[in-house]
């Protein structure tokens, strides 16, 4: 099951600054090109599932803060675990994948989605995107 925790908002307001501080960190932004695994509107996909209300302040953070381009990797359930890290289920990551996508897309972001495959066909599809 989904992990839960005490105070919803108070954990998804560290996420969101999480985030952006990960998007204005000065070592991505020297870099050419910079991936990073979660996005701010992340945090909105996940309050969404949840059934959590989210105040302008979330909404802003994703305006403010835009992404070049957006991939999303499906859950696999060939492959799919649930381990430490990755505590759902695979029904729960199919409902969380629907969210990012619906979210990603409200804020105007065509997603990529990557096609299933081993490392170096996904890591080759990807940079075929972003050369």
């Amino acid at each position: 099951p989904i992990v839960s925790v005490s105070d919803p908002y108070d954990f998804n307001m560290q996420l969101l600054n999480g985030r952006i501080a990960q998007y204005n960190d000065p070592i991505a932004n020297d870099k050419n090109i910079a991936f990073y695994d979660r996005g701010i509107p992340d945090v909105l996909a996940y309050m969404n599932l949840f059934k959590q209300t989210y105040d302008n302040t979330f909404v802003e953070a994703c305006t403010k803060h835009p992404y070049n381009q957006i991939f999303l990797l499906p859950p696999w359930k060939e492959i799919y675990t649930s381990d430490e890290q990755r505590y759902e289920s695979f029904d729960e990551a199919q409902q969380i994948h629907h969210h990012l996508l619906e979210m990603y897309s409200k804020f105007g972001y065509n997603c990529i989605e990557v096609p299933f495959g081993n490392v170096k066909e996904r890591s080759t599809f990807i940079l075929q995107h972003v050369i």
